[in-house]
């Protein structure tokens, strides 16, 4: 792991909405959102969908967060 995240606190969970309102992401396919999830950010822990269809995405390391911010597609 790069030695700048290494002890660094860094945010674990994220909120992914669409920004579609005629597709909302709990119409989409689990495993595309799942694929598309780890093409843009990485490796994360877990996906979870929300009750309002809304993705609750758990990333694995400290450099996730940062591919995270800078994607917004």
């Amino acid at each position: 792991m790069n030695d700048k995240y290494e002890n660094a606190h860094y945010d674990r969970w994220f909120v992914v909405q669409s920004v579609d309102d005629n597709r909302p992401l709990s119409k989409l396919s689990p495993f595309a959102v799942d694929k598309g999830v780890k093409c843009a950010v990485g490796t994360v822990k877990t996906i979870r969908r929300l009750c309002k269809g809304d993705l609750l995405v758990d990333v694995a390391s400290a450099a996730v967060p940062h591919r995270v911010a800078a994607s917004t597609n």
